[in-house]
């Protein structure tokens, strides 16, 4: 994957990101809130051994800082610091608490004492570190009462500590966001990887293998359509975009009809078709709107008219087709609805009866568009498109499964049947993803 293809990830997922980075970042500030706070105190120890004038002398206070780190972090000490406190813990627990560090080749040894109380843990610091200069005299004093070997000066006391080591609660959020992040990016690349509907222009050209001929809006307060087939009437510059394409798709022989249909249902299909129908009428160019769905017809509804006679009477002998055809509201455009639903919808699509159907609207009008049922599980598209010039093909993001819409497009193929290209369906509310699918459109 590339760089671009995680930000689409991201772009498109950002509500999981933004819940993670909130999420991980309050459990953060109400864990550094609720965690007792850890304060420390340092001391540090300076070692020497007696009559230290030469270099072999030096190196020998040097390993014993390495021995003297171990003693002061025992239990040992630990103890007669219990002691000459009077504390009320075990030597194991103020063991846990002590730490002793040196720097390599270094006679100054640090010891630090961490406790819930900051003055608690400067005493025992202080202490410690006087027992430890006290136990070192008695190990490096010979039994005979010479000169001790090594000898140990506290060369800088512990104060009071101001502020808390744990928990940093500016470290602590800080981290929470970034692991929010972390966490959010994962997440929302497993959906991605887990989700195999489409999500761009470009996932749509490369499940389909066809051209994006159009992207358009879907709007989500009135389901079923787009957001520019209402009272703006086709004029929104999306719609104009997608009738360009159509009527510069084969310049040489140019679609005049064309079946739209999609690889399942809800993909906004019937939205499409009023749509580019919508487009072409503001050009002055008249439209022969098909409802070829009689499983499930909607343009009656959708244009405000009543399915009384349609495809299926005309189809069977029950009425002529001037009978059938309505006029919309709009001028350009005349309707000839579903009709009855009958016994088998395919066969009767498929029928020289309907091919003289098409060829009699071809001579009355500029554009023939038919509204065909989904691609699965019906033949009916399929059939339709056998007497046009080309499919037109919806799939809306985040709705149209990427294998299907590949299925689909090599079903229409391997009839030999005209891919004029597909149309992206992207939600209305989401003006800035509209924007990029145009950008992404240029820049390709």
């Amino acid at each position: 994957m590339k760089f671009e293809d995680y930000l689409r990830i991201l772009r498109a997922h950002w509500i999981i990101v933004a819940t993670c980075v909130l999420l991980v970042t309050l459990g953060a500030v109400v864990a550094s809130y609720l965690v007792t706070p850890r304060y420390a105190a340092s001391t540090r120890l300076f070692v020497s051994v007696s009559g230290a004038s030469s270099t072999p002398d030096v190196v020998d206070a040097q390993q014993r800082v390495t021995s003297y780190t171990q003693l002061l972090a025992g239990e040992n000490l630990a103890q007669r610091t219990i002691d000459a406190l009077n504390l009320n813990m075990s030597a194991k627990d103020l063991a846990a608490e002590v730490r002793a560090t040196s720097t390599f080749e270094s006679v100054l040894i640090d010891v630090t004492v961490e406790d819930a109380s900051p003055g608690k843990a400067a005493t025992v610091a202080n202490e410690l570190s006087n027992q430890f200069v006290q136990l070192v005299s008695e190990l490096e004093t010979p039994a005979n009462g010479g000169q001790s070997a090594a000898r140990v000066v506290v060369e800088h006391q512990a104060s009071v500590p101001d502020a808390p080591v744990y928990p940093r609660k500016k470290l602590g959020v800080a981290l929470g966001m970034a692991l929010g992040l972390i966490a959010g990016a994962g997440l929302a690349i497993l959906r991605d990887r887990m989700d195999n509907t489409v999500r761009s222009n470009r996932d749509v050209e490369e499940a389909a293998g066809s051209e994006v001929i159009g992207t358009l809006p879907y709007d989500d307060d009135r389901p079923g359509r787009t957001a520019s087939d209402q009272s703006g009437i086709g004029s929104s510059a999306a719609s104009l975009d997608l009738r360009t394409n159509l009527q510069f798709r084969d310049t040489a022989h140019p679609p005049r009809a064309f079946v739209v249909t999609s690889t399942s249902r809800d993909e906004g299909k019937t939205a499409i078709a009023v749509d580019i129908a919508l487009a072409l009428a503001d050009a002055g160019m008249t439209v022969a709107l098909i409802d070829g769905d009689a499983r499930s017809p909607h343009l009656t509804t959708y244009l405000g008219l009543e399915d009384t006679v349609g495809v299926s009477d005309v189809l069977e002998g029950d009425a002529p087709l001037e009978k059938g055809l309505q006029q919309t509201r709009f001028d350009e455009i005349t309707l000839l609805p579903a009709g009855q639903l009958p016994p088998k919808p395919s066969a009767l699509l498929g029928s020289e009866a309907f091919q003289e159907i098409m060829a009699e609207l071809r001579s009355q009008f500029d554009y023939v568009i038919v509204d065909s049922p989904p691609l699965f599980p019906f033949t009916d598209a399929a059939v339709l498109a056998s007497h046009s010039d080309g499919v037109v093909l919806v799939a809306r993001t985040g709705v149209t499964d990427r294998r299907q819409l590949a299925d689909a497009v090599a079903k229409l193929r391997s009839l030999n049947l005209a891919v004029l290209g597909v149309v992206t369906v992207v939600r209305a509310r989401r003006r800035r993803l509209l924007r990029r699918f145009r950008s992404e459109r240029i820049e390709e």
